[in-house]
């Protein structure tokens, strides 16, 4: 019974560590890159991993690619892969700032 337990909490928690705004589209894509370009300070914050400190991210590079999914974009920062819902952009969530619907996030760092 225990491990049957286990195994629900897993599936029911599952969802909750899936990225909500990793792949996007062409145009959400386009405007999360201009406001990095035009970013003074990018932090990122996973709040639904358990994440209670934003990092700062030291910007370096930024590229929007192609995905194999149905002509979605990735947004690249210093070569990684980002998710907009755990991305902030000046203080400001960056899946609410392109229109990329995101849950169990702060709209702004605190």
């Amino acid at each position: 019974m225990k491990s049957l337990f286990a195994v629900m909490c897993l599936v029911v928690a599952a969802p909750v560590f899936a990225d909500q705004c990793a792949y996007v589209t062409k145009q959400q894509a386009k405007k999360a890159v201009i406001a990095l370009i035009n970013a003074k300070e990018i932090h990122e914050l996973c709040e639904p991993c358990g994440e209670t400190v934003a990092q700062k991210v030291v910007l370096k590079s930024i590229a929007m690619n192609p995905t194999n999914y149905q002509g979605t974009y990735e947004v690249t920062v210093n070569g990684k892969g980002i998710d907009a819902a755990y991305t902030y952009v000046n203080k400001s969530n960056l899946a609410f700032a392109v229109g990329c619907p995101a849950s169990d996030v702060s709209r702004t760092l605190k």
